[in-house]
């Protein structure tokens, strides 16, 4: 059972995949400059130019693509929980807080962006099925 997080910037994208029993990072990758001419994509097994990735979601995909030939996992079906980076709480949560439900119905309309709630969307749905086939 892995985790995979996102951190999704304005112009990047960050992964990590992560054995929580080890609490090791088996893979990092980073696209940074989405939706520029050339976007740069650096991952603790290599890196390459991708020119043409103009949103989060091909992004998403090209480091899933990335981290699944790098053969630490064979298929999405070994995740079994994917996280995202809220970075900021408001006057409300100052400092590390779980994200409860009652905690998302706060924080979910004001810091996480709609496309990036579509990506975490992308990304669950994506290892659900492979999880569920």
């Amino acid at each position: 059972m892995y985790i995979l997080t996102l951190n999704a910037g304005s112009s990047s994208l960050k992964i990590q995949l992560i054995d929580p029993k080890k609490w090791k990072v088996l893979y990092k990758g980073h696209a940074d400059g989405i939706g520029l001419p050339f976007c740069e994509y650096k991952s603790s097994h290599g890196c390459c130019d991708t020119p043409g990735i103009k949103k989060h979601e091909q992004a998403l995909n090209f480091c899933i693509k990335k981290m699944l030939e790098s053969k630490v996992i064979k298929d999405l079906s070994e995740i079994k929980a994917v996280g995202h980076r809220i970075v900021h709480g408001g006057e409300k949560y100052k400092t590390a807080t779980k994200i409860t439900t009652k905690i998302s119905r706060y924080s979910t309309p004001l810091f996480i962006k709609q496309w990036k709630r579509k990506l975490i969307s992308t990304v669950s749905r994506q290892v659900f099925m492979k999880n569920t086939a």
